[in-house]
């Protein structure tokens, strides 16, 4: 027969070097014992949870649900191993949510039935999930992006050699008129191609200012910022009926977000007054605010690739009004985390650009 004392020696060491957090619970919910790993993932000593419920380490959106979970548990107890597949958020003793992976294992004791919790902190690992998956996004995006703007810039640069080797004709029979005509044509050319570099550059330049530094920006002064910036005709008039909110973001993104809608809803206004129509309306979640014109609805069949990506680089290589300004207010927009862009006729006789921006909240 085994040495009893040596095994139970033996269970109380293991209980204490394991490295995962680990927790005896009851029935009722009641932490028991604890081991010494606890500290290191949640920020308590043994005497601040023993005695206390589990919901202590979970995070308050789920608590009530947590304690309901956990009477289920106990009416039919089966063991459940790491790795389950489950995204588990536990919370640190300073309030900061983490990422857990649990694995459940339940005791019958002369006590009662209790349930052996190992805890381990995966946040580090979610974090690597989380830039891998990003760098997949943006690899694919990028082999999209490629492709779509090598094929885009064919077009110009082909008329580009087509236009040369024509005017070498032209030369050799001294055609002067000719010569001009297709200097010109070759001009154009070339302003399209840089047209649609600058696009690229510019609709980068907005990707990358999701890592730069957040602030409090008062969305009044951006207007006026803007005034100053874009030459608004004298035919436009841009109506603001309330203030507008103060929102928690870059402050470049967001002037560059208002100076692409207000820029789109002029250059697709031929009306002889134009205007332009800003309001907002908010919720304990978000703001979403309304730029409305009053030049002419968008066909319903454009309106659902408007903000695509390549749809806005073919526009530019067809010489069209349209450019990367609608991608780059989608980028921007996305960038506060899943937020929504959409479209809509109105009462103006025009179009109606919406977009929801969560409040206190950092782009990510």
């Amino acid at each position: 027969m085994p040495n009893l004392s040596l095994s139970v020696l033996f269970a109380a060491k293991a209980f204490e070097v394991l490295p995962d957090a680990l927790l005896v619970v009851d029935e009722l919910g009641v932490i028991q014992k604890v081991n010494e790993s606890v500290f290191p993932v949640f920020g308590y000593r043994d005497f601040e949870l023993v005695g206390k419920t589990i919901d202590i380490l979970m995070p308050g959106s789920v608590r009530d649900g947590h304690r309901s979970n956990v009477s289920k548990y106990f009416s039919d107890p089966q063991s459940r191993k790491m790795g389950s597949g489950l995204q588990l958020k536990a919370v640190h003793k300073n309030g900061v949510e983490i990422f857990v992976d649990i694995s459940l294992h339940p005791v019958e004791s002369n006590k009662g039935l209790f349930v052996l919790v190992f805890i381990r902190d995966v946040s580090e690992k979610q974090q690597l999930l989380e830039t891998v998956e990003k760098l997949t996004e943006v690899r694919e995006e990028l082999e999209k992006f490629t492709y779509t703007l090598t094929h885009d810039l064919r077009a110009p640069l082909n008329r580009v050699m087509s236009l040369s080797q024509m005017m070498n004709s032209e030369i050799d029979e001294n055609n002067l008129e000719e010569i001009k005509e297709l200097s010109n044509f070759i001009s154009d050319s070339v302003s399209s191609i840089d047209t649609l570099i600058q696009g690229v550059l510019k609709y980068s330049s907005s990707k990358i200012m999701r890592s730069e530094i957040k602030e409090d920006v008062d969305l009044n002064n951006t207007i006026q910022e803007l005034i100053h910036l874009i030459a608004i005709p004298a035919h436009f008039k841009i109506e603001i009926p309330q203030k507008l909110p103060t929102v928690f973001a870059n402050k470049t993104a967001m002037l560059q977000l208002f100076m692409n809608l207000i820029s789109n809803s002029i250059s697709h206004n031929e009306k002889a007054e134009g205007l332009i129509r800003i309001t907002h309306t908010e919720n304990h979640e978000f703001f979403e605010f309304s730029f409305a014109d009053n030049g002419k609805p968008i066909p319903e069949i454009k309106k659902q690739k408007l903000f695509d990506l390549q749809t806005q680089m073919k526009t530019l290589s067809n010489n069209e009004r349209h450019g990367f300004g609608l991608s780059i207010i989608k980028e921007i927009v996305h960038s506060n985390k899943a937020q929504k862009i959409w479209v809509n006729d109105n009462d103006l006789g025009g179009t109606t650009f919406n977009f929801t921006w969560l409040k206190n909240s950092t782009i990510t």
